[in-house]
């Protein structure tokens, strides 16, 4: 399940930083031109470079700022993330006058370059320093709400520390308003996936009503969203053994006093159908989950679960599968 969709958004955000303004006070007629020279240049990679290339030149400038932050956005937006991440680990030798507003574009621009770059160590930097000037910009909540649900720890205590603070992230980041500039189409899948985190987060936890909430929550965002029905149907397939555990006690039960009252024998009798009922229910759910996954394509594990519920419950069968399938996706 990509996280393209953060990715996209961070593009577009990165995009949207505010270039600065013209230095007035350049009196050398060199550095001026040079200076002219990044001011005038459209290709924004190449804007980076000569701005690099200005403040090793003139390492008096008085133009310092606007120069590095020629070579910050340059680079960023033009797509040399390698460059961009290198220009925000050295601003403080490169831009150590910078303000607080400069310092945030840099965490900014370092964390979209990070991200590009997976450099999974610095995303993860930049995203913290990020909500520490800011709890709720949305790149660095987006950034880290993919590293903490994506790399969970084996060790159960530590595991559950970090499905918590992932939840709280990814719910946070939800809460956040659509960002000036962006377009719903943008904007869609990036609630999507969001929800689908916090669906894979709760099935973690083996907290599965709230598994299906969350994934319903991407569908009514996205109804052809494999991912939600995948994992939709694994939390459905996790709830039918504890129901066929209770529905064979509920035989037990009934054989064990199938003898005695006929009051009670009718009561074990309904209670043990209902089980039945109810286990059989919550499989067909999760069948039915699991064949919209595989109608929509794109989970290639779905296959493998629809098949092996729809074995054990056809007798090792698969005769009709496909008809299934064709149903599930007309119902899409």
């Amino acid at each position: 399940m990509t996280r393209s969709a953060y990715w996209g958004l961070i593009l577009l955000l990165l995009g949207m930083l505010a270039v600065p303004a013209y230095a007035q006070d350049i009196t050398d007629p060199k550095e001026y031109d040079a200076y002219k020279a990044i001011f005038d240049e459209k290709d924004q990679a190449k804007k980076g470079e000569l701005a690099e290339k200005f403040l090793a030149d003139f390492p008096k400038t008085t133009a310092r700022i606007q120069a590095y932050t020629f070579a910050l956005l340059g680079y960023a937006q033009g797509g040399v993330w390698a460059k961009a991440l290198d220009i925000a680990e050295k601003q403080p030798t490169l831009a150590p006058a910078a303000d607080d507003k400069l310092k945030l574009m840099v965490i900014q621009v370092g964390l979209g370059a990070a991200q590009q770059l997976k450099n999974v160590a610095k995303t993860q930097e930049y995203a913290e320093k990020s909500l520490t000037a800011n709890p709720n910009d949305l790149n660095a909540l987006l950034a880290l709400s993919g590293i903490l649900s994506s790399s969970l720890p084996t060790a159960e205590a530590p595991r559950q520390a970090q499905i918590t603070r992932a939840l709280e992230i990814t719910n946070r980041a939800l809460k956040q308003p659509m960002p000036q500039g962006v377009q719903p189409a943008d904007w869609n899948p990036v609630q999507v996936q969001l929800n689908r985190t916090v669906c894979q987060l709760h099935l973690n936890q083996k907290k599965y009503e709230e598994t299906i909430t969350a994934c319903q929550q991407a569908l009514k965002l996205n109804s052809k969203d494999a991912g939600s029905y995948y994992l939709t149907g694994l939390a459905l397939k996790y709830q039918v053994p504890p129901l066929q555990d209770s529905y064979r006690s509920a035989i037990d039960e009934y054989n064990a006093n199938r003898t005695g009252d006929p009051a009670l024998v009718a009561e074990l009798k309904a209670k043990s159908d209902a089980m039945l009922a109810a286990a059989e229910a919550k499989l067909d759910e999760a069948i039915g989950a699991f064949a919209k996954a595989v109608a929509i394509g794109g989970i290639n594990e779905a296959r493998t679960e629809l098949e092996n519920l729809y074995k054990g419950k056809n007798n090792g069968s698969i005769d009709g599968l496909d008809a299934l399938i064709a149903q599930k996706k007309a119902e899409l």
